[in-house]
């Protein structure tokens, strides 16, 4: 199960949605429907959810949440950009957000994940991604992710020059 606050927060809403059945008649409906792409690999694919204030989003979402979170190859990620205006710029929070709850850390295909979201993200907002942490903690993670990448081909460079019996000891 996802621990993450935001996911948390997102299922309190449930209460709220007790005396809605046609709220949780629809949730049904959509999960019915993303389950069937999930299962014939129709992915990726975009939902929007959209009304005025008060209107039930957030209680629409959290009934689609439980009624998918235990489908198979679907990993749940809320994202609550109220949460993260102003703290930092959104498209970085959302890319972090997806990268910590998004992939389970034993996967070994997150590293791989990690790259590709970051390589997309294209100096625009790589730059800014790298700033916000490296002005609170003193590191940027995008000059530490390109030195690491250039640190992995310079030791394979390096070891077609030392004798195979010593790189393996």
């Amino acid at each position: 199960m996802n621990k993450d606050s935001d996911y948390t927060w997102l299922l309190s809403h449930l209460t709220v949605a007790q005396g809605l059945p046609e709220r949780e008649q629809l949730s049904k409906q959509v999960a019915t429907f993303l389950k069937a792409r999930i299962a014939i690999g129709a992915l990726p694919y975009t939902i929007g959810v959209f009304g005025g204030w008060g209107s039930g989003k957030t209680t629409f979402l959290a009934l689609l949440a439980k009624q998918m979170e235990n489908e198979p190859n679907c990993t749940i990620v809320y994202f609550n950009s109220w949460k993260y205006a102003g703290f930092m710029e959104i498209v970085p929070s959302l890319v972090y957000k997806v990268l910590q709850y998004g992939t389970p850390s034993t996967d070994p295909d997150r590293k791989a994940a990690a790259v590709r979201v970051l390589l997309s993200l294209g100096k625009e907002y790589s730059d800014k991604f790298g700033e916000w942490p490296e002005e609170r903690v003193g590191v940027n993670p995008v000059k530490l992710f390109r030195d690491v990448s250039r640190l992995e081909s310079a030791v394979t460079e390096a070891t077609k020059t030392v004798r195979p019996e010593l790189v393996d000891a």
